[in-house]
This record gives C-alpha cells, structure tokens and sequence, in this order.
C-alpha cells in the first residue's frame, strides 16, 4: 500500500504540527495568493531551508536528512503542503 504522506492546509500565518521525517520526504507547496514565505525548522526551532513564492503556484522541496520537523508559514492567502515519499 502507498504511503499517503501528510497535507496540511490553511490561510495567512500558520505554523504546522510537528511530523516525522524517516526516510526522503517530498514537500509540495502550493500558495493561492501573491505571498508565500515558508521555513522548514527542525525540533530545535533552527532553520533548515527557506523558500519563496510570489504570486500563485507552488513548488517542492526535498526534505533528506531524518528528524522531527514542522513549518511556519507566511502568507498573504491560503496555502497547502504536502509531505509524500518521493516517486521513483
């Protein structure tokens, strides 16, 4: 059975529940408004990658390096990360 990852999805500000990382971890974003900042941090609260968006889109991030992670997003509008093992 495939693993369904994890989606977390919200408006404005936010920061996530804090998950897992194992093994590879595929992180897709998505925003619906013109900004979108996002800091991957881990349990320490420390940054581990910063990524950007203007306007609406998305993009990914592959996230290497087991741990416990969450984000913090910053955005103008709503936004949507998912978390899946990477496709072959």
């Amino acid at each position: 059975m495939a693993d369904p990852g994890e989606v977390f999805i919200g408006r404005g500000n936010g920061i996530t529940p804090a998950f897992e990382v194992a093994a590879p971890r595929l992180m897709r974003f998505e925003s619906a408004d013109v900004i979108m900042v996002i800091y991957l941090l881990d349990a320490a609260d420390r940054v581990v990658q910063n990524l950007h968006l203007g306007g609406a889109g998305g993009g990914e991030y592959l996230i290497k390096t087991p741990g416990r992670y969450h984000v913090q997003v910053n955005a103008t509008g709503g936004w949507r990360i998912d978390l899946a093992p990477p496709v072959p």
